[in-house]
């Protein structure tokens, strides 16, 4: 403060704590950095000699004051002084990787010991597994020490006799973030083998490993119906449904968070069920079993030996 007539040291700690957050996509929830006093050691050097400040031994926020010893006792209680030490502390919050979430607010001042309440959003929508980052929170500590006479305990003079600088904690406090982003939407094809009694539905999905399972929806007029497959998986399912309806589907992905995406919705129409209660299929001539038409020729070679016999039988013309 001085050369080679005052000086001044210290050490202190805070003891600052956090705790670990998982944030889900698009969302913004609360949570809190707490900073306490922890053990102080401060020392005025006098001319070369060790003062220690043992009325401060943990660390002080805001002004604390260190009367002179002898002064008041000089003038019979008229007039004291004191040396101020003036401390403040501030701290910065970030997100190790600031693409994944941010923290409002990302500054404070501290004017006491106690909570500080944070804001952690992780931004618009967007897709993927469970990102892992971190919230840094740094905190700076200055130190200013003044002088203040006092009359008859009422302040009268007060001066900055030298400013001590900001001092950066190390370590900075670091808790665990964890951002869980939405699945991405399973891309559902055109279904396939749509018959009167069902459709095969098929799909494919992005391989997330926090996918906790699917479903499967499909929807008429009158009746929504879901299908849960465990999992990610699956990559298809066979549908019942009822002849010549209208339906709508579509895939749900839903991860271990409870957060899910829809696929698109496809359109179409069973086909109307056989009169002959056989399956679907090709018709025509040429899809009726061979036995149809071993029959046709055997009534067609009747007919024609019925004739014969019927026309050598009549009586012959005179």
């Amino acid at each position: 403060m001085i050369p080679f007539v005052a000086a001044f040291r210290a050490s202190c700690d805070i003891n600052a704590t956090g705790e670990a957050l998982s944030v889900p996509a698009n969302a913004t929830i609360r949570t809190t950095v707490s900073a306490e006093p922890g053990p102080c050691a401060m020392t005025l050097v006098l001319f070369g000699i060790d003062v220690p400040i043992s009325t401060i031994p943990t660390t002080p926020l805001g002004q604390n004051s260190i009367y002179i010893p002898g002064v008041s006792i000089v003038t019979l209680g008229v007039v004291d002084i004191s040396l101020d030490l003036r401390t403040s502390m501030n701290s910065t919050t970030r997100v190790e990787d600031p693409v994944q979430a941010a923290v409002s607010p990302d500054n404070h001042t501290w004017t006491q010991w106690g909570v500080v309440r944070l804001d952690v959003d992780s931004g618009g929508p967007r897709f993927g597994s469970l990102t892992t980052t971190a919230l840094n929170t740094a905190f700076t500590y200055r130190v200013v020490l003044s002088l203040t006479v006092l009359a008859l305990g009422v302040p009268i003079f007060q001066a900055n006799l030298v400013d001590l600088g900001a001092h950066d904690g190390v370590p900075a406090l670091v808790t665990p973030l964890l951002v869980d982003l939405l699945p991405s939407p399973p891309n559902l094809n055109d279904p396939a083998q749509v018959t009167h009694d069902g459709a095969t539905l098929s799909w494919s999905t992005a391989g997330e490993d926090d996918i906790d399972h699917l479903e499967v929806w499909v929807a008429d007029p009158s009746l929504n119906v879901s299908y849960r497959l465990e999992g990610g998986a699956a990559t298809s399912l066979r549908v019942p449904l009822r002849p010549l309806t209208t339906y709508r589907a579509w895939v749900v992905a839903v991860d271990t968070g409870g957060q899910s995406s829809p696929s698109r919705i496809v359109t179409f129409t069973t086909t109307a069920e056989p009169a002959d209660g056989t399956d679907d299929g090709p018709v025509g001539p040429q899809a009726g079993p061979p036995w149809t038409w071993i029959a046709v020729a055997l009534v067609v070679g009747f007919a024609i030996l019925g004739t014969l016999i019927w026309s050598s039988r009549r009586p012959p013309k005179e």
